[in-house]
């Protein structure tokens, strides 16, 4: 399996990632945080390896971060830091089912 993190309004083309995650086994159901799982964690957009949480502007705006779940048959995905471009592409062939749940923050007005 495979797991994404992406800020969907950020001024970024595409989205901003702050997590991905690979190379997970099927049976795991719980992440222990970032960098103290067995799993390949991929370079994200702040260009650094593993979780990076979400920033979105202090003017009020919610972001809408997407949280997806790829299954794939197999749980090995060479490579180690890949960019969230890289992911997609070694796994788009071999994606048998992927879900997705979106969750909104937003910074407090007055910070």
């Amino acid at each position: 399996m495979a797991f994404t993190i992406s800020d969907v309004n950020s001024p970024v083309a595409d989205g901003f990632r702050h997590w991905i995650v690979y190379n997970i086994p099927r049976r795991v159901t719980t992440f222990h945080g970032h960098r103290s799982n067995p799993f390949g964690e991929g370079t994200s957009d702040f260009g650094a390896v593993g979780y990076g949480g979400p920033c979105p502007s202090a003017d009020g705006q919610g972001h809408h971060y997407v949280f997806t779940v790829y299954a794939l048959p197999a749980s090995h995905i060479a490579g180690t830091h890949i960019a969230f471009s890289n992911l997609i592409t070694e796994i788009s062939p071999d994606v048998v089912g992927a879900t997705s749940t979106i969750g909104k923050f937003r910074l407090p007005l007055g910070r």
